[in-house]
């Protein structure tokens, strides 16, 4: 199950500008049938300045949601393509009046492309009309999202003096999770395995800046 795709936009971490924006369309004028399309990159989305603390109170309503039934997504369907690429594609319906996508490319060779392994996009159409109401970036939310998950468990879970934060990779994933973990737990210190160098550093520095000991 994926949380984002398919929770009701307000309750997984978006504001509600958002959400009033993508309910103001579509309208009609004469012979003229226009519906109001929100386009959000992934800049627009960090500028918003939303928090993970928000964003898991915003996870834990969508888990209740799904378990009452409200809202249904389908399995995540995957496509490897050949050259170590991975091609993720999920579906959901809400109660909120959209019909949700999400699709997500790993392309390990980008890097030395100078661009992101991961890409994606997130896709809103109207639920009574199928037009498309919204095109959002997907890494800025996955990133996000996965950490916020994380943490609706952690409360339950993790002991809640916990000083120490552990990963295993050094990837996008550890970043946000850092971010997410030092607003729940008093964290000291961060212990990481993963196999390049660079990224090892590149969190450590990260991680320093914000206070840490690597």
């Amino acid at each position: 199950m994926d949380i984002l795709c398919g929770a009701p936009l307000p309750e997984f971490g978006l504001p509600r500008r958002l959400h009033r924006d993508l309910h103001q369309g579509p309208v009609s004028g004469g012979s003229t049938f226009v519906a109001r399309r929100l386009d959000t990159t992934d800049e627009d989305l960090e500028g918003l300045g939303i928090q993970p603390p928000e964003v898991a109170v915003a996870i834990e309503s969508a888990l209740t949601t799904k378990a009452d039934g409200k809202f249904h997504t389908s399995l995540k369907t995957a496509i490897l393509p050949g050259d170590d690429r991975y091609v993720m594609f999920t579906l959901a319906v809400g109660d909120d009046g959209f019909i949700v996508t999400k699709q997500v490319t790993v392309c390990p060779n980008n890097p030395a492309r100078g661009l992101p392994a991961t890409n994606g996009a997130i896709v809103f159409m109207d639920e009574q009309t199928g037009l498309l109401r919204a095109v959002l970036g997907a890494n800025w939310i996955s990133a996000v999202k996965t950490a916020a998950l994380s943490m609706v468990a952690a409360r339950r879970l993790a002991d809640p003096g916990a000083e120490t934060i552990a990963f295993v990779g050094a990837g996008v994933q550890a970043h946000s999770h850092s971010v997410a973990f030092s607003e729940l737990f008093p964290l000291i210190r961060i212990r990481v395995f993963g196999r390049g160098k660079a990224n090892v550093d590149k969190l450590f520095g990260y991680s320093r800046n914000m206070g840490l000991v690597a």
